[in-house]
């Protein structure tokens, strides 16, 4: 059957962002009727390419509508863009978008407490106001909530802000501010408004080079409304930065009117603004909260999400974010805080959990102090500890999170090493809300590389006793017991029951995507987990699914697991270093939350032995079979496997281990070349990382199951000789 339809388009395929862009019909199959070849019928979809290389559709689709126009959050990304009359087809024009070379602010909207975009407000509620901008990330803008008498040019000298915020622009291009309108118009309803009816305000947005925006007009009905005759005023001149946008357009109304406010009347050489108008009404009944019990957000970076009904909340981030909500509970960081409530009946005081402002947990430090700058820990001692922010992070910790490298009672030695420099790894530039919920997946992937992989498998209970209690002192190892000690007796901490009740809380809010947390939609992929896109297919390792060659998963653990060599001091002298592969490669897993591993029978899979002459080895099919089922298992949980290598016969004469092992070596890995299938490992006899942690470290799979490489350092042949099991420590 002959196609029919758009066979090609035309356009811009490296468009700029913010910029609207028109796309065009350049051909048509021959088959297709003339009175069918109407581009009012045609649908414009556009379609991402995805991590695994494939498109798929990014669900907006237009009929006859060819312009789009990208966003900030398109930057990274590539496009594909097709017509067709009837079906998709897998043609079309490939889109990269490019940055803007000009900073500027796009656009700013105003929106109810439930993400829903509104122009109509109730004097009773609060307001969003969302500003959109293009090449201006991590800049901060400065928004200002402010009445506008509209009538009249002038304004009254004592007519200033009533507000004003501030907030960063996210990776989306996105800056969000919340403003209570009930508290703050009240106070300039009471001063007198020459409308009865109603009270007007703008949100202005702006950014100034220095740091500053608006929205349009939006007015309120006073029910306190009171009468005053306004007072010419002079509005000041706001000096424009030379070359911005702000230099070819007209005056603001904000500027107009000679608004003056705490923020910007310290700021100068204006960039860029935007106004939007709308109105508000007394009559309007107000817009229900959207999270039950959630504390007031001033000003925060919300989650940009499309709110479409085919979306979804991502199940593995929605698990990761109720589990830190729980830590911070225990912190004392969190939305809600352990108090007493004495019972009348039992004579005795229960604990309660109250509400409290979760938002104030990011400015908390030790014993209640207020941590007033943001841009690093603030590394103080505060009268016995310098535990600060949401997380309670400690001044070494954020120290060896910097890459610092530690002595015995954690102060610095002077010595830097960039394996632990999570800080500029995952691109954390300050001790802001947004970084401080960073902080805390990069401490738990830092330090328990197993943790967010439990929580993602809803094993909390676990993650929770063997994992995150060794993080933070509040959690519990053993009911209500903390795994530290003070003064000798092991520290109380919050029951496990109640840990898991919070965390079952906390994971319903999450999955109705209501979330008090800064992190962005998509940040476990930031941190190397390759997370599901709506409820299936967790995946809890970086992979590659289904490889076309040999038509298996791929795993890749190196991010996650540290390469270390036998050859160092803490083993003792260079005689004692030399027998040390085997403790090295259990610290390795140590390090991973595994356990040392054991030479009993039933600890390992012996996979191959030397015969009795030493002189040939002998694979066991069976053993090994089950042995690579094995470590495919350990790698897609995220797991380093220890195993023995055979790599000369007859070697010491037989004496060591079982007459066969040789050597250990640690598992990372998996992949194919042309669709052979090998394993990468770790090989810690060598003194240098490029050749221990070489990628070209193979060990390939053969027939018989059994596994055989060359290691880079040396040249020699490794024989897999057996497979030790994992367990937690």
């Amino acid at each position: 059957m002959s196609k029919k339809g758009v066979s090609a388009v035309s356009g811009n395929i490296s468009p700029i962002v913010g910029e609207k862009q028109t796309y065009h019909i350049a051909g048509w199959y021959p088959d297709t009727p003339k009175e069918e070849r109407d581009p009012a019928n045609v649908t414009w979809e556009l379609f991402r390419k995805r991590s695994n290389g494939k498109f798929s559709t990014t669900n907006i689709k237009k009929k006859g509508d060819s312009s789009f126009t990208f966003g900030e959050a398109s930057l990274g990304n590539t496009y594909r863009l097709e017509g067709y009359l009837h079906r998709p087809e897998g043609g079309g024009l490939i889109i990269t978008p490019k940055p803007s070379k000009i900073s500027q602010i796009n656009k700013v909207e105003l929106f109810y407490v439930d993400d829903t975009k509104g122009n109509t407000f109730s004097f009773m509620e609060k307001l969003r106001a969302r500003a959109y901008c293009c090449n201006m990330f991590n800049k901060e803008l400065v928004f200002t909530l402010w009445e506008d008498d509209a009538i009249g040019s002038g304004h009254h000298k004592n007519n200033k802000a009533i507000d004003s915020q501030k907030a960063k622009v996210n990776k989306n291009g996105i800056a969000v501010a919340e403003f209570t309108l009930t508290k703050a118009l009240m106070k300039k309803a009471m001063q007198g408004e020459a409308d009865s009816k109603q009270l007007e305000f703008y949100v202005t947005v702006e950014y100034y080079k220095s740091k500053k925006h608006a929205t349009e007009n939006v007015e309120i009905d006073n029910p306190y409304a009171q009468y005053y005759k306004p007072k010419p005023y002079e509005p000041p001149v706001t000096p424009k930065a030379k070359g911005s946008p702000a230099e070819q357009k007209s005056k603001s109304r904000k500027e107009e009117k000679g608004i003056l406010d705490t923020v910007t009347g310290q700021l100068t050489d204006l960039w860029d603004w935007q106004e939007i108008k709308g109105t508000v009404t007394k009559d309007k009944v107000p817009t229900a909260r959207k999270p039950e019990g959630r504390s007031v957000v001033v000003v925060s970076e919300l989650k940009q999400k499309k709110k479409e009904e085919t979306e979804k909340v991502c199940e593995c981030e929605a698990k990761v974010r109720a589990f830190i909500r729980m830590i911070r509970v225990g912190e004392g960081t969190g939305e809600l805080i352990k108090s007493v409530k004495y019972d009348k009946e039992t004579k005795k005081n229960e604990t309660i959990y109250i509400y409290h402002n979760f938002q104030s947990g990011y400015t908390t430090a030790f014993g209640g102090n207020k941590i007033n700058d943001l841009s690093t820990h603030p590394q103080k001692n505060y009268g016995g500890s310098t535990a600060a922010g949401a997380y309670q992070v400690m001044r070494y910790t954020w120290w060896w999170l910097n890459g610092e490298e530690l002595d015995e009672n954690n102060k610095k030695k002077g010595i830097y090493n960039k394996d632990h420099d999570y800080i500029k790894k995952y691109k954390i530039s300050d001790f802001s809300a947004e970084s401080q919920d960073k902080i805390c997946i990069a401490l738990m992937k830092a330090q328990r590389p197993n943790l967010i992989s439990k929580i993602i498998k809803g094993e909390i209970e676990d993650a929770i006793k063997n994992d995150a209690c060794f993080i933070w002192a509040s959690l519990p190892e053993n009911n209500d017991k903390s795994h530290y000690k003070y003064k000798g007796n092991l520290q109380p901490a919050t029951p496990l029951k109640v840990c898991i009740e919070h965390y079952n809380k906390f994971l319903k809010d999450e999955l109705s995507d209501i979330s008090p947390l800064h992190l962005k939609q998509g940040f476990l992929k930031d941190f190397g987990y390759d997370c599901c896109t709506g409820f299936d297919n967790i995946i809890q390792t970086t992979s590659v699914k289904s490889c076309k060659y040999c038509q298996e998963d791929h795993y890749d653990l190196t991010d996650q697991i540290k390469w270390q060599t036998q050859f160092d001091s803490k083993w003792g002298d260079e005689k004692a270093q030399n027998v040390a592969c085997k403790k090295t490669c259990d610290d390795i897993l140590n390090k991973a939350g595994l356990a040392s591993t054991s030479k009993n029978e039933e600890d390992k899979f012996q996979t191959a032995l030397e015969n009795k002459d030493h002189n040939l080895i002998i694979v066991d099919v069976p053993v090994a079979k089950q042995a690579v089922e094995y470590i495919n298992e350990q790698l897609k949980n995220g797991k380093p496997i220890q195993v023995g290598v055979d790599h000369a016969l007859n070697y010491k004469g037989g004496r060591l281990n079982e007459g066969t092992t040789d050597h250990f070596i640690v598992i990372i890995g998996k992949g194919c070349d042309n669709g052979k299938t090998y394993f990468r490992f770790y090989d810690v006899a060598t003194r240098y990382k490029d050749k221990g942690a070489n990628k070209n470290n193979k060990l390939f799979l053969g027939n018989d199951y059994s596994l055989k490489g060359t290691t880079v350092y040396s040249g020699q042949t490794y024989i897999v000789s057996q497979v030790r099991k994992n367990k937690m420590k």
